[in-house]
């Protein structure tokens, strides 16, 4: 087993995961909703089973529609505004863990690049990772 260990940017919010890697999948998500929430850039998301342990403080959320119709919520810090992790009902009993928020971010490695439909003519797209045109099978 290994801890994925984060929080926001202001610390009000701290949160841990103990989850066998092998059981991670991660990936770079190019849809205009990530660009939002990311400030142009592509999402990066390590996907884990749930359950999430918040060690401080409670997160708010926003949901959404995605561009397939399915339920997105996001969790986000009400104090500073980091986005921290989300769910979609297109993936259920995982939680999508935003790379940025880990207090080691260097363990990530993308997996893939999904809705690269979507991408901006400046985002960098891996040549060597799988890309989906837009959700991934």
């Amino acid at each position: 087993m290994s801890k994925l260990i984060g929080g926001c940017l202001c610390g009000d919010i701290r949160y841990e995961v103990d989850e066998d890697p092998a059981k991670w999948f991660s990936y770079s998500c190019h849809c205009r909703d990530c660009q939002y929430i990311t400030g142009g850039s592509p999402n990066t998301v390590i996907y884990v089973p749930k359950p999430i342990t918040l060690i401080k403080g409670k997160p708010l959320g926003y949901q959404s529609l995605s561009d397939t119709g399915t339920k997105i919520t996001r969790l986000f810090c009400g104090r500073c505004g980091t986005h921290l992790y989300g769910e979609s009902e297109s993936f259920p009993g995982t939680i999508a863990i935003k790379v940025g928020t880990l207090d080691d971010p260097g363990i990530f490695k993308s997996q893939m690049n999904v809705w690269i439909s979507s991408s901006q003519p400046w985002h960098y797209i891996d040549p060597n990772l799988p890309k989906a045109e837009k959700a991934p099978e």
